[in-house]
């Protein structure tokens, strides 16, 4: 049996365009591929994220979490076709509620993943597994029942120069809540230990870029329920563990729940972050991107739509217009069928979006831009649908969304232009006498 046997694959057309900025190239995503859940309550698509490239391929490609498959399932598939690459699951129940990349943490040239199973009795773990071979590379417990290790994790890049990527994983559950900076080599030693002070800190975790410009990655630290319900965001220099900059929130906005690099949206060659609040506004929702290199507000965006968590998921596209200025998507899982949008980097206007395809399936609940899947030159991105019901009850449901180049529309039809420059001049005289009285077909 091969592997699209075991996954329900759609292709459906025109779902999504995207309208052209003037003199920019038309994207379009007009297809999309489902990966539905196998059975009902499954929870497939409760995470999903970019995979770097595992089966080295050149070509980047992605993860897909079904938690309550037979105690939970991580799935790699092929970015340019689809293809299942590796299932993994451990029998240790609720295995996969969070799925990330790892880069290359056995340095062995082929990029890795890290799981996260937070309810893993007692403390929760965070598994690391080979790319290669899908055996485990690290398994890191939290301290203390409920410790909720592998709430969230995310790939640092090589902060010691050992030749290992490193990561970042949190433990909210821990007094204050608690992050840890692990190194890749073997052992997983603890670069830093990050503390905070309560509120779930390290629910939400974020690789930044090199903000502070010192050759070496940076880390966002969501508390979404610091102050009450107000939360906040914590960065920290990657290299010193020090902070740098706490971001609080708003009464009951909830900052903090979702954080996503997202590109340098201020064209200053540093990167910046988008922060989710789904909580704002009764529940509306909101996100706001932040400049990496001053904290300030570069753009304000809120939710729609009443009781929609707008802002629930988020994360950097790339950019998605050709304007030369990299964009944004954001989740919505309950507005409506729920919405997934884009928002233009350069402006912090709405592009386009996608709804889900039935009412009650949570689509949008995870979001991530997933590169260039399809090597057109445009990004792609995964919409998790956790409770899409299109394969059972709560089966969930991911969808991958690839573009699709538009070429420009031909020029207008000039009359008289007979040899198609878009003017009409003594040239065009000659060749309609040349051809006088030919007769065309």
């Amino acid at each position: 049996m091969n592997a699209r046997s075991h996954i329900l694959l759609a292709t459906i057309s025109a779902l999504l365009l995207v309208p052209a900025s003037p003199g920019h190239a038309q994207p379009a995503y007009s297809s999309h591929m489902a990966m539905v859940g196998l059975g009902e309550s499954h929870l497939a698509g409760s995470s999903v994220a970019a995979a770097g490239d595992v089966n080295d391929d050149g070509h980047p490609d992605y993860i897909v979490a079904i938690p309550f498959w037979d105690g939970g399932h991580v799935r790699i598939f092929s970015g340019p076709t689809g293809d299942l690459i590796r299932d993994i699951t451990m029998p240790i129940g609720l295995f996969g509620v969070v799925v990330n990349a790892a880069g290359d943490v056995d340095n062995d040239g082929v990029d890795d993943v890290i799981v996260g199973s937070p309810y893993e009795w007692p403390s929760g773990t965070a598994h690391v597994f080979s790319g290669a071979t899908g055996g485990v590379l690290h398994a890191i417990a939290g301290v203390g029942d409920f410790a909720d290790a592998g709430t969230a994790a995310c790939p640092l890049g090589d902060v010691d120069g050992d030749g290992h990527d490193d990561f970042a994983v949190g433990y909210p559950g821990e007094p204050g809540g608690v992050v840890r900076v692990h190194s890749g080599a073997p052992g997983a030693p603890v670069f830093h230990t990050l503390t905070g002070a309560g509120g779930l800190f390290g629910t939400a975790l974020a690789n930044i870029g090199d903000i502070d410009m010192d050759g070496v990655i940076d880390l966002a630290v969501g508390a979404p329920f610091e102050a009450g319900s107000s939360g906040a965001v914590r960065v920290y220099s990657g290299n010193k563990g020090t902070l740098m900059r706490t971001i609080p929130g708003a009464p009951g906005e909830g900052l903090g729940f979702a954080i996503a690099r997202a590109g340098d949206i201020d064209n200053d060659n540093v990167s910046d972050m988008i922060v989710g609040a789904p909580y704002a506004s009764g529940n509306t929702g909101g996100v706001r991107i932040y400049s990496g290199a001053t904290g300030e507000v570069i753009h304000d965006i809120i939710g729609e739509v009443a009781g929609s968590y707008f802002g629930i998921a988020v994360d950097g596209l790339g950019d998605v217009d050709g304007d030369g200025t990299d964009d944004v998507i954001v989740g919505a899982p309950s507005d409506n069928r729920g919405q997934a949008t884009i928002y233009s980097g350069a402006t912090g206007q709405f592009i386009d979006y996608s709804l889900g395809r039935t009412n009650g399936g949570q689509y949008a609940s995870a979001v991530c831009g997933a590169g260039d899947l399809n090597a057109d030159g445009r990004p792609d991105f995964i919409v998790g649908a956790v409770t899409d019901g299109t394969n059972g009850f709560q089966a969930g449901a991911a969808y991958v969304y690839m573009s699709v180049n538009q070429s420009a529309p031909p020029p207008a039809l000039c009359p008289g232009d007979s040899d198609g420059n878009q003017t009409v001049n003594f040239n065009d005289i000659i060749n309609t006498l040349a051809n006088y009285g030919a007769t065309c077909r």
